[in-house]
């Protein structure tokens, strides 16, 4: 930007100038590289020769294109006129001096992609040879050649198999989990739902991973592998029946239908149909416990005050947090819901023991009398 040439003035005149700022930076830029790509030793070059990319906007912006993975072109703009002589034959030393950037771009692809791509050029140079030096006279090395075009014909197919199945069970999952979402909170990754789901509670101490089912709309069947139809979540573990019971979702509403005598909602057996509210915690068998979500009742009290909607948890365990509940181990739970029976039939027993007593003495006293 000719300041004299342009007549600029005020505001024009600062932006002329940051631009010939930013253009000096660049062929001071253009001049490094220059240097590293024409020396012998390129290494011993690029550590010693500083390049000021962060001096200006436009360096950095161009970074990557000037020095990095990639194939630059850079098209000069010359003009034949006489009163241009000067910036014509500085534009020339310009494009000159960045004709000298020698990049050595890589191609940025999967190492599956890669190693087919080799093993097909391979397979072209194996034909060729063959083609070239095909006579009668020796027809071991033919078969040798064909063996292993065959193999490796072989190998390509098995892996371009392999990288496409991959990629189908890969696309296919996202597809069905487009309900999921993950943000980050801090060092931590936030994995948040809009569909009711469960999430396991795995008593298993060398267990790292996170399990979530989603609740589909309708009946979701769980059980086992051996059930005789497909159940939609397969558990195991012990008192685990083949069909262990339905979660029905109903336009919102997910209510529990027992099929086995094995199914505690809250530290309570449920043997009839029964509601899930936020946050309740899920027994089924003696391992598999789970904790029911849903993002609409969360949203709701959470916009009403943050109350708890779990009502049969605060009443069965009192000053009990669901931290706290979350924390026990399953036998723990198991253990604290038979706690009522146990002290009734301790008391019954307790009460037996004083009747064989009196009892006793009763005959003792009418053996005395006699």
């Amino acid at each position: 930007e000719r300041a004299n040439a342009t007549g600029a003035t005020g505001q024009r005149l600062k932006e002329g100038a940051h631009i010939n700022k930013s253009l000096v930076t660049l062929g001071s830029v253009i001049s490094a590289l220059a240097d590293i790509s024409s020396s012998a030793d390129s290494n011993c070059s690029r550590k010693s020769t500083f390049i000021p990319y962060r001096d200006s906007v436009l360096t950095w912006l161009l970074k990557d294109s000037l020095g990095g993975n990639s194939k630059t072109i850079m098209i000069a703009t010359i003009s034949p006129a006489d009163c241009n002589y000067g910036e014509t034959l500085s534009t020339l030393r310009y494009a000159n001096r960045a004709k000298n950037i020698i990049n050595k771009p890589t191609i940025n692809e999967d190492p599956n992609v890669k190693l087919i791509r080799d093993l097909r050029e391979q397979i072209i140079q194996l034909q060729s040879m063959i083609s070239k030096n095909l006579s009668l006279e020796r027809p071991t090395q033919e078969q040798v050649l064909l063996a292993q075009i065959h193999e490796k014909q072989e190998k390509e197919k098995f892996l371009t198999e392999e990288w496409t199945e991959k990629w189908r069970e890969t696309k296919k999952i996202l597809q069905e989990q487009s309900a999921l979402g993950l943000r980050k909170s801090g060092v931590g990754v936030v994995l948040d739902s809009e569909m009711p789901h469960l999430v396991g509670i795995d008593d298993d101490l060398l267990s790292t991973g996170v399990t979530l089912y989603h609740l589909k709309e309708g009946k979701t069947h769980v059980g086992t592998d051996e059930a005789d139809t497909i159940q939609d979540i397969v558990l195991n573990g012990p008192d685990v029946d083949k069909e262990h019971c339905i979660v029905e979702l109903d336009n919102g509403i997910a209510t529990l239908k027992p099929l086995s005598l094995h199914c505690w909602i809250n530290m309570i057996q449920v043997d009839k149909p029964t509601r899930l509210s936020q946050g309740c915690i899920i027994l089924l068998g003696r391992n598999n416990m789970f904790r029911y979500n849903d993002p609409v009742e969360a949203a709701k009290l959470r916009k009403e005050g943050g109350t708890s909607a779990n009502g049969n948890l605060q009443s069965t365990v009192v000053n009990l947090s669901r931290l706290s509940l979350l924390s026990w181990s399953v036998s723990d739970l198991r253990a604290s819901s038979s706690s009522d029976n146990l002290v009734n039939s301790s008391e019954d027993l307790r009460a037996f023991e004083e009747l064989e007593q009196q009892k006793a003495a009763l005959i003792k006293e009418k053996e005395d009398f006699k």
